[in-house]
């Protein structure tokens, strides 16, 4: 706390891609997600472009720079179609691992998220939930596949993993193994 209180950089406004068009925004920002997370009203029949990037900017998403427009990291680390389209974020990504066995040696599989954390998230959760272990429980006769852990934790373990980072240190991304 201390040292953000002698900072004053705030990633979050910082620019992850500066001078994009108005076109571009709709390509690289998942704007329906954001409108859908945070319970803004959109009608895809109307699709009044000016509304949606006033939102954008409101929300902090997008900037105004003169005949353009930039993208901030929080857009771009929240509700970004592809990571790789920013290439100051282009670490930043989660990254999900499969051992096969107990050790570290071989990977079943590997697998990095293209989509922003807020977008992607659901996605992300439902992704992990698929891959883990499972139980099978006979619950009035009846056999069931029960994953090993639940869905509530392992959605609380990736929040707080991507929520608790340092987004200022390049060259690392969250992890799942």
């Amino acid at each position: 706390k201390l040292w953000q209180k002698f900072s004053t950089y705030c990633f979050e406004e910082d620019i992850a891609l500066k001078d994009v068009t108005n076109e571009q925004i709709f390509e690289l920002i998942d704007y329906k997600s954001f409108f859908k997370l945070n319970n803004l009203p959109y009608d895809e029949l109307i699709n009044d472009e000016n509304y949606v990037l006033e939102k954008l900017k409101e929300y902090k998403i997008i900037r105004n720079n003169y005949d353009f427009i930039d993208i901030t990291n929080l857009g771009a680390v929240l509700f970004a179609n592809h990571f790789s389209k920013f290439a100051s974020l282009s670490r930043k990504p989660i990254r999900v691992v499969k051992y096969k066995g107990i050790s570290k040696i071989q990977t079943e599989f590997e697998r990095e998220g293209q989509k922003g954390y807020a977008s992607g998230f659901k996605g992300l959760v439902k992704y992990i939930m698929d891959n883990l272990p499972r139980n099978e429980v006979i619950r009035d006769a009846i056999r069931e596949d029960v994953p090993l852990y639940p869905e509530l934790a392992i959605r609380e373990l990736i929040a707080n993993a991507l929520i608790h980072q340092d987004l200022i240190i390049s060259g690392v991304n969250p992890m799942v193994e």
